[in-house]
């Protein structure tokens, strides 16, 4: 069973009755989003917030998001579809195998392609901005010459979004619950 503020409960069933020995099982579990409730990223989204998703991943040297890491992308889409005067920055960030300047450009790309994921799903282009960051803000020790774990390079393999405008509620939305009188 998983639950998820803003999206409706899924469940999966997985068996361990072929598995020998000591192993983990994983699955997916695609939740979707309840309409119009726009909590996916909590309650305290404002001017200025900084979300980094952490369900978008992007594989070594690639630009094109992952299918099956967008969920986060789609609660984006669906908050700023509820407030349609929000406006964002999207920061790609990448590990730091590869030279300064290709992983600028590459990082670019990320966030490029995270804009066009939005707009395909009907969020206005000029209300997103991309900007790429390569390998110059690492969230952990993984700089040249460290040696490290493809997991712990991918932690740098990221996207955040940056609330630059918040707007208001759409009307129809306020009174549903989580939003408060500012219908925020």
């Amino acid at each position: 069973m998983g639950q998820r503020e803003g999206f409706q409960n899924g469940c999966a069933s997985v068996t361990t009755e072929y598995l020998r020995g000591q192993r983990s099982i994983s699955a997916k579990l695609d939740l979707a989003p309840i309409q119009g409730v726009p909590t996916a990223f909590g309650d305290d989204i404002r001017e200025g917030s900084v979300i980094v998703l952490e369900d978008i991943y992007y594989d070594f040297n690639k630009f094109t998001i992952r299918e099956d890491q967008a969920s986060d992308l789609e609660a984006l889409a669906q908050l700023m579809k509820a407030y349609p005067e929000m406006e964002v920055e999207l920061g790609a960030h990448t590990d730091s195998r590869g030279t300064r300047e290709y992983n600028l450009g590459l990082s670019l790309k990320r966030a490029e392609s995270a804009k066009a994921f939005l707009v395909r799903r009907g969020i206005r282009p000029n209300r997103i901005k991309a900007y790429g960051y390569g390998e110059t803000r690492l969230r952990n020790q993984c700089s040249d010459g460290v040696r490290c774990s493809d997991a712990e390079h991918q932690y740098n393999r990221r996207t955040e979004v940056k609330v630059i405008k918040m707007g208001d509620l759409k009307p129809e939305l306020r009174n549903i619950k989580g939003a408060d009188a500012s219908g925020r």
